[in-house]
């Protein structure tokens, strides 16, 4: 019995110092493992300046092979840079037969034509079907008339324009020349973004300012002196005061009629226009808009509801408006052509000359 308690014991004594030796009491300490050596650097084979650094030994604490992703050398072409497009021939104007890109049209009293051509850039003058350049601006931004974008006449046959990449609005003299009216450096004020200009019953300049902060319709009263406003207005377009001085104007796509009092009145709300551009409004009241994208000129009788007066062919986008005589007179800049409309809503051309001949 003895003798076999104390093989029992024996073994449990093994048994107990192998288990120290495994826990690490008693095992020997393992040799330091060799420092790394310095990296060697390896260029990015894709050409950025990016770079990746790999030691040339690896040991347990190291990344391993399949952790260094190094991109194969990249074997396609460097595609060349887009060549910009050729500069447009220049245009001799005395050669044309039509506008470029007419956006506006006025009429004086006996019958002659004002055309603003945002292409030229400059101003057709139309007599008899006969055209002639009244002003050619410069193709050098921040210049007169650069961007042309609307033409008026006022009380005493002077032509009017208005110029978006100057911000101003410009009345011609007798010679011709263009005189500034509401630039920066001028007492009578700033317009920013002229898109339309009409005449009241005093001879005061009315302006549609569209620019940034200056949502609104100006007045430049025609002897000079500081502008004013006559109503804030979103996205104000198209203007045109009736003979009892109402002023009519597009905003967005709305159609809004402001009494001398300063009444506001919503004519022709959303959901009818798609992109109204001018309105334009007869001696009866009858008021007629432009719509570019529904290629459509709109006819506003009072009390009414407004209807399709012309629509389509041949019309490809309508902008520019004006009575002329006993017609309406319509500038299609995408037709680069002039309408002809009479009250039946009989569509014609107005046939035009080259200016050389």
């Amino acid at each position: 019995m003895v003798s076999e308690r104390t093989g029992r014991n024996t073994i449990q004594l093994a048994l107990a110092l192998l288990l120290l030796s495994w826990q690490g009491g008693c095992r020997p300490a393992e040799p330091e493992p060799d420092p790394p050596a310095e990296p060697t650097v390896i260029a990015d084979p894709v050409g950025s300046d990016a770079e990746i650094s790999k030691p040339d030994k690896l040991d347990d604490a190291a990344v391993s092979d399949e952790q260094v992703q190094i991109p194969p050398p990249v074997d396609v072409p460097i595609q060349p840079a887009p060549q910009p497009p050729p500069k447009p021939e220049p245009v001799d104007p005395t050669k044309l037969d039509r506008p470029l890109y007419p956006l506006s049209v006025a009429a004086t009293p006996t019958g002659t034509l004002y055309v603003a051509d945002h292409h030229l850039p400059g101003i057709w003058q139309v007599e008899d079907g006969r055209m002639s350049l009244f002003f050619l601006g410069e193709k050098k931004f921040r210049t007169p008339l650069n961007a042309i974008r609307c033409v008026a006449i006022d009380g005493e046959g002077r032509v009017l324009a208005g110029d978006s990449a100057t911000g101003d609005v410009y009345r011609f003299d007798q010679q011709g020349q263009p005189e500034s009216m509401t630039g920066r450096d001028r007492p009578l004020g700033v317009i920013t973004l002229p898109y339309s200009i009409a005449i009241d019953g005093r001879g005061d300049l009315l302006v549609t300012d569209q620019g940034e902060g200056d949502q609104r319709i100006a007045r430049i009263p025609a002897e000079g002196g500081t502008v004013e406003l006559v109503a804030e207005v979103f996205t104000p377009r198209g203007l045109d005061v009736d003979s009892e001085q109402n002023v009519w104007v597009i905003s967005q796509r709305r159609l809004l009629r402001l009494s001398p009092d300063g009444d506001r009145e919503t004519i022709v709300d959303d959901g009818v226009f798609e992109f109204p551009h001018a309105v334009v409004v007869r001696d009866d009241g009858v008021a007629f808009v432009s719509d570019g994208y529904a290629r459509t000129i709109w006819k506003i009788e009072p009390g009414q509801s407004p209807q399709a007066w012309v629509r389509d062919e041949p019309l490809k986008n309508p902008v520019g408006m004006a009575l002329w005589q006993d017609r309406l007179v319509v500038a299609d800049p995408h037709a680069r052509a002039l309408f002809a409309i009479d009250w039946d809503g009989n569509v014609s051309p107005v046939e035009l000359q080259p200016a050389g001949d």
